[in-house]
């Protein structure tokens, strides 16, 4: 069972005394420095993500690499919900993203698809499941 977030402050817990940071700074700087093999593996992976999306109707850009990340492009507008299916469907096909890896689309950035290992776990500590 899944519960929503309930209302209040969006900061992370921190020690006391230091500010805390909000779920947005954690956010911007949670993506490790990829080592060669590590982005061989990722980019592995968003090759056969991008032709499982082809199949479904989804052209995506040739993965784009950086230091952190690999980003893929929406070529043509599609709906959001459409693109989210097709993301898990082709997730699950491929069994899911290589281990301690994180395939996301980056809030506010609908049209982009963002492959990365994560410094840290993230999730809402108040959405629990049971």
């Amino acid at each position: 069972m899944l519960h929503a977030r309930q209302p209040g402050s969006k900061r992370a817990p921190g020690p006391r005394g230091v500010a805390s940071k909000t779920y947005a700074q954690l956010a911007a700087a949670n993506y490790r420095t990829l080592t060669p093999a590590e982005s061989r593996r990722l980019l592995r992976f968003a090759i056969a993500f991008r032709s499982c999306m082809a199949s479904r109707g989804i052209e995506l850009t040739a993965p784009l690499t950086s230091p952190t990340k690999i980003v893929l492009r929406v070529e043509a507008h599609q709906v959001p919900a459409v693109i989210r299916d097709s993301t898990f469907a082709c997730g699950d096909d491929l069994g899911g993203p290589p281990p301690r890896s994180s395939l996301q689309t980056p809030r506010g950035q609908r049209d982009s698809i963002a492959l990365y290992l994560p410094k840290q776990c993230l999730l809402d500590p108040t959405v629990t499941s049971g």
